[in-house]
């Protein structure tokens, strides 16, 4: 009988630390929301303007383009991989609030209280801009339990945790979200590619009228094999650069 009473109330226990929990931080007190509330108001991918990630170390500005997605860190600039823009943004949509923060009776400075949750300053703070506003979210430090962070929305200004695996997928550094591919031929209409070496130059042109390849230099002009020509745009095009050289 005991044994069974003993059981009932672990049982009571672990039902009310999954309610409602306490973090000891300035006494504020944790409560779970509705569980799937969202962290961001629902958006598409082609309302973004640009996204923009402010890190310890690392500042990134990603511009939308009618040509994908561009990537600036200080004065440089280079192509990023849409890819991974598209699947970051479709995890901050899937985002959702865990809990909120109450903030406590009589607490000092809003600074102070913020940095009690790594908020003040924030560790991470994305800026997702559209035409006519902006979404912020500020990460700041991991709770006592389980892979969580604080964050704080810009337009709610509450507290809340939501899953830490978000941090996981920003990026370190400039070149993690930069497109490793080395060239874009997709979509191009090419009339003429040209091989220079230290022997010279060979130039095969594309006879539009009879969709024909010639190599063009050195004269004599003969036809050339189209299906190695197709193979070798191909194979270019699906080129990818390993690693980046500061």
């Amino acid at each position: 009988m005991s044994v069974r009473i003993t059981k009932i109330i672990w049982l009571l226990a672990f039902v009310a630390s999954v309610a409602v929990y306490f973090d000891f931080r300035d006494d504020a007190r944790v409560t779970a929301t509705s569980p799937g509330t969202p962290v961001f108001t629902p958006f598409t991918l082609d309302t973004i303007s640009a996204i923009h990630i402010e890190r310890t170390n690392t500042v990134l500005r990603i511009q939308s383009s009618p040509e994908g997605w561009t990537l600036s860190n200080g004065d440089s600039q280079s192509k990023a991989n849409d890819t991974i823009i598209r699947h970051f943004v479709e995890d901050l949509l899937a985002l959702k609030h865990l809990s909120h923060i109450d903030t406590p009776q009589g607490s000092g400075p809003a600074a102070n209280y913020l940095q009690t949750y790594g908020l003040s300053p924030a560790e991470t703070v994305i800026h997702i801009e559209f035409q006519n506003h902006t979404n912020s979210l500020q990460i700041g430090a991991s709770t006592l339990i389980g892979n969580q962070f604080y964050v704080l929305n810009a337009s709610t200004s509450k507290i809340s945790t939501v899953d830490g695996n978000l941090l996981s997928r920003l990026p370190k550094g400039p070149n993690d979200w930069r497109s490793k591919k080395l060239l874009t031929l997709e979509g191009l209409n090419l009339d003429e590619i040209r091989f220079q070496s230290l022997e010279g130059s060979v130039v095969m042109a594309r006879d539009k009228e009879k969709d024909a390849w010639q190599i063009a230099q050195p004269e004599p002009v003969r036809r050339a094999s189209k299906p190695m020509i197709m193979s070798l745009l191909a194979g270019l095009d699906q080129m990818a650069i390993v690693d980046f050289v500061e």
